[in-house]
């Protein structure tokens, strides 16, 4: 396995990431049809900032991605913010997840950052688990998010970084 920074060639990689991620992850949270519909073309980036985004590469497939950077919650500017953090289905559990989160947390101690914070679906148990397993607290911070015409809760969680 290699973090790397990423490279404009794998958005398609991080489409099929974003789309089968979704697919699996958000099963049973956001609405069937909404995650039926979903498509690697419709989840490919257009664009992306490459200085803060990296991938997991095995065998010369990009399998996983994070992406780090600002907060940007003003009420949380002195933090960094995980923004991102996805593994493809067929490798979860494989510690791939685990390699991305410390290289998010590496890059976010490089940019100066004291703290860093993430916003993960309340309902989203298994991700939660991930976050906790890596020692970010739940904070008492929720916010209402519009997906597919379907409102979901999501809750902060933070981490000092040492």
């Amino acid at each position: 396995m290699m973090i790397r920074q990423v490279r404009e060639e794998d958005c398609e990689a991080l489409g099929r990431i974003f789309c089968f991620g979704w697919k699996k992850g958000y099963k049973g949270i956001l609405p069937n049809d909404y995650l039926d519909a979903l498509t690697v073309e419709i989840c490919t980036p257009k664009r992306i900032q490459l200085q803060n985004y990296y991938v997991a590469e095995a065998a010369g497939k990009v399998i996983g991605l994070v992406n780090v950077g600002a907060a940007r919650d003003a009420e949380f500017a002195d933090s960094g913010e995980l923004r991102a953090i996805y593994v493809h289905p067929d490798y979860w559990q494989s510690g791939f997840g685990h390699a991305l989160f410390d290289a998010a947390v590496n890059r976010l101690a490089e940019l100066g950052y004291p703290k860093f914070y993430l916003w993960v679906l309340r309902e989203n148990a298994r991700a939660r688990r991930f976050y906790e397993n890596m020692g970010m607290c739940v904070t008492d911070n929720e916010r209402m998010l519009s997906v597919a015409d379907t409102e979901v809760a999501e809750i902060r969680y933070e981490m000092e970084i040492k």
